[in-house]
């Protein structure tokens, strides 16, 4: 659900936090799944959508929660990013460049049936499926400036929810489909979570992160936030009450931790990129940050994250 801006931004906010690029291959890589093969018994047959940069082209790709039976969903020669998992898990939503301009796609979650929703010069990123399945929330810059939008899973009826000068992006669906949270640059110049209602009223600030605080991710069930914060040197994963009242430090690893976590089904587990031996991977640990476990060895880059329901 890193979910997401356009990759180029993501990319820019990683090389600020590491001062160096990294190189990427075409290597699928093999996730290591005897690592983790405990790791979210209880999800069901549920999966990881993610999106990997090799020879410098963006496919998404799917695995079991486990780190097993990877498989590549698109090809093709333009980048395709942001996955989210539709609340059936039958579908996938994302964003792509192969028609000249990022914007928001679905699909059916083996590649096949691929429509078109949007269709504007300004860039469309980071959907975001409602609970219910009727809705998609994303990021656009068709008004000059990066906002909030929700459109019917059609594509029709497109409503511009936030307005303001700085950057509102990364929308998260509360399971009721009550509220959205977003991270905003309005924050007397921070970036923080904020919190709005599904129709882009009531906005109130939910995070105080004295670096940042990035990427809110609602848990399945519906008691926290989780999120990429600060500090700038190695970044962390941090989780928040929905009322604001309770802030944990999940995990800070030596090396940069990044974007974007993704919850487990069952709310028992998330799933986050971390920056180790000079690679990108996925890791998975306990909600409380206790038992992290690296699931893929890939000599890409992987971002994007975003675990789907259980397979109905």
């Amino acid at each position: 659900m890193l979910n997401r801006l356009p990759l180029g931004i993501l990319i820019a906010i990683f090389v600020w936090l590491t001062g160096c690029d990294q190189g990427l291959n075409e290597e699928d890589g093999t996730p290591e799944g005897d690592k983790a093969s405990e790791a979210g018994a209880s999800v069901g047959h549920s999966y990881i959508a993610f999106t990997a940069r090799h020879e410098g082209n963006d496919e998404i790709y799917a695995m079991r929660h486990d780190g097993t039976e990877v498989r590549r969903i698109t090809d093709h020669p333009e980048s395709d990013q942001d996955p989210d998992w539709s609340p059936d898990a039958r579908r996938i939503a994302f964003a792509s460049e192969r028609d000249g301009n990022s914007e928001i796609y679905v699909m059916n979650a083996d590649g096949t049936d691929m429509v078109r929703l949007t269709s504007h010069p300004g860039s469309d990123s980071d959907p975001d499926w409602s609970p219910n399945g009727r809705e998609i929330a994303f990021v656009s810059e068709r008004d000059g400036n990066f906002e909030i939008y929700v459109m019917n899973a059609d594509g029709s009826g497109v409503k511009r929810l936030t307005n303001n000068p700085s950057f509102d992006y990364f929308p998260s669906w509360s399971p009721d489909g009550q509220l959205i949270a977003f991270s905003s640059g309005r924050a007397d110049g921070r970036t923080e979570i904020f919190v709005m209602n599904a129709d882009g009223s009531g906005v109130k600030q939910l995070s105080d992160d004295p670096d940042f605080a990035h990427v809110p991710v609602w848990s399945p069930d519906g008691t926290r936030i989780a999120y990429w914060s600060g500090p700038r040197d190695s970044g962390s994963i941090s989780s928040i009450t929905v009322d604001g009242s309770k802030v944990t430090r999940l995990i800070e690893y030596g090396s940069l931790t990044a974007p974007n976590p993704t919850w487990s089904p069952d709310s028992r587990r998330i799933a986050f990129e971390s920056f180790q031996g000079g690679n990108w991977n996925i890791h998975v640990m306990n909600a409380d940050g206790s038992d992290p476990k690296q699931l893929t060895n890939d000599p890409g880059f992987i971002l994007d994250l975003d675990w789907s329901p259980p397979e109905r």
